[in-house]
């Protein structure tokens, strides 16, 4: 942000700051519902081409844990307020609205959904934190806000903080990673739907 108003940019489009509809708000929710219905499965199969590192898979066991031990009011604000707030003015704000000038609409959202795929540093988490990352540049061009993005990165961080904390309450087995077709499919739906209506909506305008 310091950044933009340095360079004289206007600060309202560059960063998309426009009030989300109602719509845009629920197609955010059903993108998050089918990214996380779909990633245990996604994953579970990039792990059987591609197995994380025992000592990759140790240390992010070890970071779970210490997240659990801390209160959850906490780990919400790291893990989820935080990140969806900053990375979502970086990426699909500053990142986004450059790319949209100079090149076509699809063009820029995957390259700004692989840009924020290799800023988490972690070649085992980029498929599914590119998902996420294109589904938040679909939202915020579409809606032309950039608060449909902060608030799918902030469900999905969030809903995954929360079940670390509280596992008993992963009645759907998100956490536990074990390919299933029924979700997988439900969430593909999920995301088509979320596509649907915030295409739909936008269209009518």
């Amino acid at each position: 942000v310091g950044l933009a108003y340095y360079l004289k940019f206007d600060l309202r489009t560059t960063f998309s700051l426009r009030a989300p509809s109602v719509i845009s708000i629920v197609s955010a929710i059903l993108f998050v519902i089918g990214i996380l219905m779909a990633s245990g499965t996604l994953v579970y199969y990039q792990n059987q081409f591609f197995p994380m590192p025992q000592k990759a898979l140790e240390a992010l066991e070890k970071l779970m844990r210490a997240t659990s031990e801390h209160p959850f009011p906490v780990v919400l604000l790291l893990v989820a307020v935080l990140p969806a707030i900053c990375e979502e003015l970086a990426f699909r704000g500053f990142v986004l609205s450059g790319l949209l000038k100079r090149t076509k609409p699809l063009a820029a959202m995957i390259a700004t959904a692989a840009f924020f795929a290799a800023f988490h540093l972690s070649l085992y988490r980029f498929v599914p934190t590119f998902l996420i990352g294109l589904a938040a540049s679909f939202l915020v061009w579409r809606s032309r806000s950039i608060f449909t993005g902060m608030l799918l990165h902030f469900l999905n961080n969030g809903s995954v903080a929360f079940l670390n904390n509280y596992p008993q309450y992963d009645v759907l087995g998100l956490e536990q990673l074990k390919p299933s077709f029924p979700m997988f499919f439900g969430g593909l739906v999920c995301v088509f739907l979320g596509w649907f209506i915030s295409y739909r909506e936008v269209s009518k305008e």
